[in-house]
């Protein structure tokens, strides 16, 4: 979690809500209090620079900036008029001390406590892009994750395939096991 309280914060240098934080959100303020999550598909839309509120029903795409479901419950958040107005200093996961490419895949250390793993598996899978396809290299934003369970123990992205000229589809395996898939757009 961020040094605040507040989990509507800007990163580091960023001007947005980064989906990793409403990821993390989701999960630990409504998904963990129902139980453990599981089957998780998590849809990032739009960015946001405004505080999002979080709602069970799915009241349309105006506004909506991300969803959430899992075997438990689903959640949708919405963009409210309230402006962001808190910014953390922010330990970007980095190639060496977090993760590191070989060929097609990336291998994540999950022992730093200091990100999460939705914070990891983004950098690491954007990174690996960035490897593959440099000519896109400002263009990569995460667009989903689907998961069996959150990993909490060193695990990989194997680049997969791209779909449709816009999208990077990336195999998330811990221990030899397929647990989910990341996609990012260009």
């Amino acid at each position: 979690m961020p040094e605040s309280k507040n989990w509507f914060i800007y990163r580091g240098k960023r001007n947005y809500l980064h989906s990793t934080s409403l990821f993390d959100f989701i999960v630990t303020e409504y998904a963990k209090k129902v139980g453990t999550p599981s089957d998780i598909d998590f849809v990032f839309i739009r960015k946001s620079k405004n505080i999002c509120r979080i709602e069970t029903k799915n009241y349309g795409i105006e506004g909506l900036v991300a969803s959430y479901e899992d075997n438990n419950a689903q959640y949708y958040m919405y963009e409210t008029e309230n402006t962001i107005t808190e910014r953390n200093l922010y330990n970007e996961p980095v190639i060496g001390a977090h993760f590191t490419i070989k060929d097609n895949t990336t291998f994540v250390r999950i022992s730093d406590q200091d990100n999460t793993f939705i914070e990891l598996a983004v950098a690491a899978y954007k990174e690996l892009l960035v490897s593959l396809f440099p000519q896109h290299k400002d263009k990569y934003v995460f667009s989903r994750i689907q998961l069996a369970f959150i990993p909490t123990q060193p695990f990989e992205i194997l680049y997969k395939r791209k779909i449709a000229k816009k999208f990077y589809e990336g195999k998330i395996i811990v221990d030899g096991t397929d647990v989910g898939l990341i996609y990012f757009g260009v």
